[in-house]
This record gives C-alpha cells, structure tokens and sequence, in this order.
C-alpha cells in the first residue's frame, strides 16, 4: 500500500470504527466493509503499541452495511470485514482473503473456541467462522451491521453460559447463510491509489 494509512490517528477520538476510511472503495458494500476490518485490525494493533489496548474494546465497529431493498445484512460485506480484520494474525505479506485461516489458542475466548469449531477443525478460526460469529455478535442486541462493546460482552457471557445454544444459533448463522462456500468465492477488492475519508 504506497499511502499514508493510519487508522490508529484516524478513530481515536471516534466511538465507532466504519468503512469511510482506508484504502478500498468506500461505495461499495463490500470495499467499505474490507476498509472496515483493515482499520480494526490496523486499529487494535496501533492501540496496544501505544499502550492505549483498552481503547479497541470501547469501540463500536460498523463491519458491513445492510441493503435498504432486502433489510438484510451484505454477507459479503461481512466475509471482507472478517477476512481483513484477521491481518494482524496473518503471516507477513499474506494478503487476506476468503481461505484465510489463524490459529486458535487456549487463551481465547469460549466463543471463539466455539466459533471456530464450526466447519470441524476447532485448531483454525477461517473467515466464515470470523463472519459467522461477527453477525452472532451484532445479534445480541439488534442484526444492525455494527457491533458494540455490548454486543460482544452479551454475546461472550451467552457463551460462557450456555455453550450449546451459542454453538446451535452460530450453526444456524454459518449455514443459512451458506457462509464456507460464499467464502471461498470471495473476491477481495482492489486496493486504491489514495484514501479514501
């Protein structure tokens, strides 16, 4: 990327982190939610060099858009947003894309351990998954496209709780929205000359 990308600068005074900025497309679904989960994960990253962690976990983060003719969320807005907001536990150089995959440890968290044993391979949490369990999150209070810290804190403490009907409404996620083969057909965007902001 030959600009000047700094998402930390960008949204640290902002509650939420959005598409607006970045280097993709910002009007298209899919280029605005791939801007989305670069800036979150060049966000986070930023944040904890700073020693300013704790920012990212009060962010709110729009990571897709829904249509206003259907009412329902960009699936593939969501698997851009997810492949992207993985980068940082990427090899490096490795572009994101709909295959990518990261290991999972056993210090993450339940619902993620939960997410990422959705297509049967629990080691690896893959961009369906990240999606799946992005839109799950976004569910617990309303299927807006945007995430809040609420969000994420109900839908972790569900997991916690209640294992089995969290892995039932993540399976449910994963297969009405055909997540795994949309995911394999995913093309990323390209990546423009300027920012967009």
């Amino acid at each position: 990327m030959s600009v000047n990308y700094n998402p930390y600068n960008y949204f640290k005074d902002k509650t939420l982190i959005d598409g607006n900025y970045g280097p993709y497309n910002k009007n298209t679904p899919v280029g605005r939610s791939a801007n989305a989960g670069l800036n979150a994960a060049q966000y986070s990253g930023y944040a904890i060099l700073n020693n300013d962690g704790d920012s990212f976990q009060k962010k709110s983060i729009q990571y897709t858009t829904v249509d206003t003719e259907t009412g329902k969320l960009s699936v593939n807005g969501a698997l851009a947003y997810a492949a992207n907001s993985m980068a940082m536990f990427l090899k490096p150089k490795e572009i994101p894309n709909g295959q990518s995959k990261v290991r999972i440890s056993k210090k993450d968290d339940d619902i993620i351990k939960i997410a990422a044993s959705l297509d049967g391979d629990p080691t690896t949490l893959n961009v369906a998954e990240n999606a799946t369990l992005t839109m799950f999150e976004d569910s617990a209070t309303s299927l807006d496209g945007i995430v809040t810290p609420e969000d994420v804190k109900i839908a972790s403490d569900l997991a916690k709780e209640d294992p089995t009907y969290t892995k039932e409404n993540l399976t449910g996620i994963y297969t009405e929205n055909d997540l795994e083969n949309k995911a394999k057909k995913l093309k990323m965007p390209e990546i423009n000359d300027s920012l967009n902001s």
